[in-house]
């Protein structure tokens, strides 16, 4: 399991990977509908296996958003997937699949929204500031009142993106990166 949460409009959706580039999104809702769909997400790499992912209510609750993380090799790449409105997609799909094949809704997954090697970034939130807003907050390090050494160190980067909807997550969108060290006392 990598994500489990109650989100108004939508009940209690949970996140799990059976392994690869694929996704299980599981839904429960207030009035004890279930469904489950498992998704294939075609712009990662094959050999790529998520490794996180948390998920926010998108456009009126009518819509799913998730920011995630997959690694292939020593590195990890991070995403927005997201689907308008998650009851006209019931079934098993495969992300970017062209509209003809899917039907006129489909999940969209984002190119990399950022790459890195090393110390993976953790997805601190998942925000849908209204409309088809997006916000994910990435986080390497700890904001912790004393580091190891007595100087925390935190590395965040944001995405944030005014009208998300496509492949491309800069069309609309943009990364701010902050870094912050403390200060010995």
């Amino acid at each position: 399991m990598l994500d489990k949460r109650w989100i108004q409009g939508l009940g209690t959706v949970a996140l799990a990977t059976p392994g690869g580039n694929k996704l299980t999104v599981e839904l429960r809702g207030e009035a004890g509908f279930a469904s489950t769909r498992t998704l294939e997400l075609d712009l990662l790499d094959p050999a790529a296996r998520v490794v996180e992912a948390h998920s926010a209510s998108f456009l009126s609750n009518e819509g799913l958003l998730v920011g995630l993380a997959a690694q292939s090799g020593p590195t990890t790449s991070y995403h927005a997937l997201l689907i308008r409105r998650i009851a006209d997609q019931p079934a098993d799909a495969r992300t970017n699949a062209p509209v003809e094949q899917e039907g006129k809704v489909r999940w969209v997954l984002t190119k990399p929204i950022f790459t890195s090697s090393g110390t993976p970034y953790r997805i601190i939130d998942v925000y849908n500031p209204g409309g088809d807003g997006v916000e994910i907050t990435f986080r390497r390090g700890s904001a912790e009142p004393l580091g190891r050494d007595g100087r925390p160190r935190v590395d965040e980067r944001i995405y944030v993106n005014a009208c998300a909807g496509g492949e491309d997550p800069m069309i609309f969108g943009s990364l701010l990166s902050v870094s912050a060290t403390g200060v010995p006392r």
